[in-house]
């Protein structure tokens, strides 16, 4: 007794997720926070779209990247080992050598070419146009903030800061003289530099944002290229009178999304206010790169104050010392003549 056949069907369009489907989500390293450097390295993130994992073993991924604008290359490189799970990432290091020493801006083409890939309209991802700033700092070079904006930024000198905290008065770096907004309660009374209530230096002021909250203070690019004989060197000072209980201090060695984390300080390093400045001589890796210093607090679960001062960039000299006289031992046991032999560590 249907009089309307015409509508007695429905049509269904099913669109099928492939098996595998990688696509190159974002390009990780460099961006504009890079150094200029011609040995630097591409780091591109490859997802997986599709309903399988992807087993690079049975499905090798070659993963390229071409530099734009300032540097007409390409690089690439073949994953063949592990897996990638369905929606899960992969970080690849297409080179370690592509050349950014010029500086100026830049644009990265990734592409992902997948054995046995099930949608190839995901494939390529350009970045947004970043600018790698040149010149890069000679060393040696000390900063002191004696010249730098009090106030939480934007800095000079090629500083910059940032913060995760989310709070409307937000844990972060600034630059202050005479004491913190602790008042007697943490931080230094003076800075390092000249010792009295008009030096200046850097703190996080642990009155403001939340527990785990992170805040960075990264310095601009510094020429640390090898040179024979010498190591990689910064030194700075330090206070940390009642920072709040579990805070740190991180120095990192990097640039980029590339850091390498060089010493740490944890809890409190001096008892009152007026306790003297520290200091810390660390010893940087002697990759052959323009990098930067970074110093990343994080705020404990008590309030307090992290501050440093004179931040100084350099070459370490070689230093030998002696450790123990092993040979002569005791007077009693080795006889001291002339020409007797001398052994120390």
């Amino acid at each position: 007794g249907d009089n309307m056949h015409y509508n007695d069907t429905i049509h269904f369009l099913l669109n099928a997720l492939p098996r595998y489907d990688a696509k190159p989500i974002a390009v990780l390293n460099p961006i504009a926070m890079s150094c200029p450097n011609n040995n630097e390295t591409i780091t591109v993130r490859v997802t997986n779209l599709g309903q399988d994992t992807i087993h690079f073993a049975n499905n090798n991924l070659l993963v390229k990247a071409q530099v734009l604008i300032n540097d007409a290359a390409e690089y690439q490189t073949t994953v063949n080992t592990g897996n990638l799970p369905v929606n899960g990432t992969l970080d690849v290091n297409v080179t370690t050598v592509a050349n950014f020493a010029t500086g100026g801006a830049y644009r990265v083409r990734a592409m992902v070419f997948l054995t046995g890939e099930g949608n190839l309209a995901n494939d390529t991802l350009l970045t947004d146009t970043f600018t790698i700033v040149t010149p890069v700092a000679a060393l040696p070079a000390i900063e002191n903030f004696q010249t730098i904006t009090i106030g939480a930024g934007p800095f000079e000198n090629g500083w910059t800061s940032s913060t995760n905290s989310t709070t409307a008065n937000k844990y972060s770096w600034m630059v202050n003289a005479g004491p913190t907004l602790s008042g007697a309660a943490s931080g230094p009374a003076v800075d390092h530099t000249i010792g009295n209530a008009t030096g200046r230096y850097a703190y996080v002021y642990g009155g403001y944002g939340a527990a785990g909250d992170v805040a960075q203070l990264t310095s601009k690019c510094y020429n640390f290229q090898g040179v024979t004989g010498q190591q990689n060197g910064v030194s700075f000072w330090y206070h940390m009178f009642n920072p709040g209980t579990n805070a740190k201090l991180y120095v990192e060695y990097g640039a980029g999304n590339s850091w390498v984390t060089v010493d740490s300080l944890v809890d409190q390093q001096q008892t009152a206010q007026t306790n003297p400045w520290l200091q810390k001589v660390l010893v940087l890796p002697n990759d052959n790169k323009n990098s930067r210093i970074r110093f990343k607090a994080q705020k404990g679960t008590t309030a307090g104050d992290i501050a440093i001062d004179d931040v100084n960039f350099t070459k370490l000299m070689p230093d030998v010392g002696v450790t123990s006289i092993i040979k002569p031992g005791s007077i009693g046991s080795d006889s001291v003549l002339a020409g007797s032999q001398v052994q120390v560590k």
